[in-house]
């Protein structure tokens, strides 16, 4: 909810939904008291606006406030869905076949590792690396390909 659209519930005295942090279910709140709001600023996220349920000295988080329980739902369903990647794994006998291995850096950056036509190695993640095509040095691009892709470079 904005906070011009709680204001307006706090003086209609509306139900609103609330998403707590101890429970995933949306809970209604009835506004049938004296409410301030507030806010803080966090370094990390900003301004955080809250409402102070002055009688019980209650605080709020604005955005976990919603106007129907079907968007609180909504959000409590589909929120914060996390995707965890992987680097695949790829031995130096699969990548002579391959002849590409291709990833996506920490920072986003589109990254590969390439057996070119001369046989050369080459390993690209904002700067080149060229390598000639042997088993060991594979590996030791491998390795970078992991700092790469954890963010470690």
């Amino acid at each position: 909810m904005t906070k011009q659209e709680l204001e307006k519930a706090i003086e209609n005295k509306d139900t609103i939904w609330y998403i707590g942090f101890l429970y995933d279910t949306p809970k209604d709140m009835l506004l049938h008291g004296i409410y301030e709001i507030n806010s803080y600023i966090y370094e990390d996220v900003g301004r955080v606006y809250y409402l102070k349920d002055v009688e019980r000295n209650s605080y709020y988080r604005m955005d976990y406030m919603f106007k129907t329980q079907a968007q609180a739902k909504h959000y409590s369903y589909r929120s914060n869905i996390s995707r965890t990647e992987h680097l695949p794994f790829l031995t130096w006998e699969e990548f002579k076949k391959k002849k590409i291995f291709r990833f996506v850096s920490a920072s986003g950056t589109d990254c590969f590792m390439q057996l070119i036509e001369n046989k050369q190695l080459l390993f690209y993640y904002g700067r080149g690396k060229v390598e000639s095509a042997t088993e060991e040095n594979f590996y030791k691009l491998y390795d970078d390909c992991v700092k790469c892709f954890m963010g470690e470079v």
